[in-house]
């Protein structure tokens, strides 16, 4: 119990750290910059220490050991391998925390800037919250996000921004495996940019898609390679930033375009902004697979949810309820940490009551359907999960049949745990027990889709277990 508290203050104080050192709020840390502080100290007595710690680190960073950033979990895991390579010693680990927070002393313009990002990243992620299934209140809160930035800490410069999701390209495979689709876009630019495709022969937005990187075109008239949407404009003149788009695997499914073409003054941006925007990305990368969490546990539940009620969202609390014409079971789909992402409504007549099979049959159904929400929340958490009845290249088609590959493996862990004895008792058995012979045609049916097993009777059932 000890050493739990100990690990949850130590989350705590160095998710704290994080955010003090992230100073342009972009959610990444520069790894670079980190080792040379820390070789500092003890005047480069733990040089050795802290060169362990970060071999340990790429190993488990593994596919990314290269990547010059470092996220907030990374950074949390790389200063406590270093305080555990000093030694055991509890003291050193708030030594080396002290010292950080030390060689990070800010100014007051700075908190009072971070302070104003850090809340409107938030009001992006509580878009999400709040939005049902639905991406535009994301959409907008991002543009908003923008422009009080721009207006506050960007020498109150005008700005465009746009939203591209990569599609598979489908229709013009000549053009490259995928385009980029245009989602979203601030107001004055939809009339040229919504819904508009970019494929990998027009401009340069692909370079960030490609290196993972942002690109920043500091003088868009003297590029050349820029892909203007609006050909109407007098003059095009201003910078351009393309930040990727990255999802918790860190593959890249987009992009996010900023530009200054409308500023007169031209308005360039600078570092603190463009690490801004990499936050804001990352902003909107969890707010958008929020929603297409929510999105995917619709799909899995069909479109009983689409009652939900809220007492019961809000409670995250099975509720039973009655109106003049039914009763209803209302059934919370919670995400991994308890908060309801959905809400199955069960509907019964007044007068019904559950038999004491159906009843179970409810439950189980109920516990393969938690059981499919599970496996897709735990995914885009980041833990893999493995997947049956569909391939990783339709998520829409993997979503609808999740519930069923959860049923399947039920019904193969029922089967394998019958008793000999049981299965004798159906074998000898000249009338069925109550719903076992249709239990066992749509298990036939399922083994065998094209078997007309309405007129399988029970002594073929009984001849099949034989």
């Amino acid at each position: 119990a000890n050493h739990e508290a100990l690990a949850a203050l130590h989350r705590l104080v160095l998710e704290a750290l994080f955010e003090k050192w992230d100073n342009d709020v972009s959610g990444y840390l520069n790894l670079k910059e980190l080792v040379e502080v820390l070789t500092t100290y003890k005047d480069g007595m733990e040089k050795n220490a802290i060169k362990r710690a970060y071999q340990k680190l790429k190993f488990f960073r593994k596919y990314y050991a290269d990547n010059p950033t470092l996220s907030k979990k990374e950074f949390a895991t790389y200063i406590e391998t270093i305080a555990a390579e000093i030694s055991d010693n509890e003291a050193d680990f708030d030594s080396l925390v002290t010292f950080l927070i030390a060689r990070n002393e800010d100014s007051c313009l700075e908190q009072t800037r971070r302070t104003a990002r850090r809340r409107w990243l938030h009001d992006i992620q509580r878009a999400a919250e709040t939005s049902s299934s639905s991406l535009e209140f994301v959409y907008k809160s991002v543009f908003q996000t923008l422009f009080k930035d721009a207006e506050a800490h960007g020498d109150n410069k005008k700005i465009s921004s746009s939203i591209a999701l990569l599609r598979r390209n489908n229709h013009r495979p000549e053009r490259g495996e995928y385009f980029l689709h245009y989602v979203a876009c601030t107001l004055e630019d939809a009339p040229y940019v919504l819904n508009q495709a970019l494929y990998r022969d027009m401009g340069v937005s692909f370079g960030a898609v490609d290196d993972g990187k942002p690109l920043h075109i500091i003088k868009v008239q003297d590029h050349g390679r820029v892909h203007i949407w609006n050909c109407h404009r007098d003059k095009i003149n201003g910078s351009f930033v393309v930040i990727p788009l990255k999802d918790q695997h860190n593959r890249v499914f987009g992009v996010l375009g900023i530009d200054t073409l409308r500023d007169h003054c031209d308005n360039y941006f600078t570092a603190h902004e463009i690490n801004f925007y990499q936050g804001v990305a990352k902003a909107f990368s969890i707010a958008y697979h929020h929603v297409r969490v929510r999105n995917d546990i619709l799909k899995v539940v069909d479109s009983a949810v689409l009652n939900y009620l809220f007492r019961c969202a809000e409670t995250s609390e099975v509720i039973f309820t009655k109106t003049y014409k039914a009763r209803h079971i209302c059934v919370p789909l919670r995400d991994l940490t308890g908060r309801a992402l959905a809400v199955l409504v069960i509907n019964l007549d007044l007068q019904t009551q559950l038999l004491a099979h159906e009843h179970r049959g409810l439950l189980l159904t109920l516990k393969i359907l938690h059981e499919a929400c599970n496996t897709i929340t735990k995914e885009t958490a980041g833990a893999p999960q493995i997947w049956i009845l569909a391939d990783r290249g339709n998520e829409e088609r993997r979503a609808k049949l999740l519930f069923h590959q959860r049923m399947l493996q039920e019904l193969k862990e029922n089967i394998n745990n019958l008793s000999d004895k049981s299965l004798e008792e159906l074998k000898t058995s000249k009338k069925p027990p109550l719903m076992t012979h249709d239990v066992l045609r749509v298990v036939l049916h399922i083994l065998q889709p094209k078997l007309d097993v309405e007129n399988i009777t029970w002594d073929d059932c009984r001849n099949v277990g034989a």
